[in-house]
């Protein structure tokens, strides 16, 4: 109905990441305040924790578990556990500010992304890097996995969405998808379509398999 629900305040400075618990028990705010704060649907606060940088990004677990969050101002991410917010370790291994984070769709890997174009995939039950994926041509400011966990996107702040192939860790291409820089990244549930936005305005519908345009909003 487009009825508003609830009206939540605690954060003190702009709010530039939200997201669902896959179960639907909590969803979690991220702030550059450098705090993040757990709700539950109803609106009620569980709790708030203190991060490393001001929070650009949050992404949940599959599997609910956990989630993660990368900010400015900060090389290193967090991984903290569902509905407490206890924090379960650091994420390391890059030498510039963070700017996005993504859970892979099996929760096995947590990819991260820098200011220098600089991606590090972790184990996400440990947070330990495995491998990195460098050659990215921008900034680093959305990524996300297909749901078959062959492909990452990344997109960066020239409007280029880079696409990454897990399995051999290779580069495989390029869509050149804004004019502006891409500012959100999603696959759709069966992995036929990769959705853009951008900082032109404009929302981008991809076929995933040929990279093709299908259609601009």
């Amino acid at each position: 109905s487009g009825e508003r629900l609830a009206h939540l305040e605690h954060h003190r400075h702009n709010i530039n990441a939200l997201a669902w618990s896959p179960d639907g028990q909590f969803f979690v705010s991220g702030s550059r305040d450098e705090t993040v704060q757990i709700w539950k649907p109803d609106g009620e606060r569980v709790i708030g924790m203190h991060t490393t940088g001001q929070i650009t990004s949050l992404a949940y677990a599959p599997d609910a578990s956990s989630f993660a969050s990368a900010g400015h101002y900060s090389s290193t991410g967090e991984v903290w556990q569902s509905g407490t917010g206890a924090l379960l370790f650091a994420l390391e291994g890059h030498r510039t500010r963070l700017r996005c984070v993504a859970y892979s769709a099996d929760s096995q890997w947590i990819a991260s992304g820098d200011q220098a174009g600089v991606i590090v995939i972790h184990d996400a039950h440990t947070g330990q890097p495995v491998f990195w994926l460098e050659g990215s041509h921008g900034e680093d400011q959305a990524m996300a996995f297909s749901p078959d966990g062959q492909t990452l996107a990344v997109g960066t702040d020239r409007g280029r969405i880079e696409l990454w192939n897990m399995e051999d860790r290779s580069y495989e291409g390029t869509i050149e998808a804004h004019t502006g820089g891409v500012t959100s990244l999603v696959y759709s549930r069966d992995g036929s379509l990769l959705i853009s936005s951008g900082g032109d305005g404009v929302i981008r519908l991809w076929d995933a398999q040929t990279d093709k345009k299908i259609r601009s909003l």
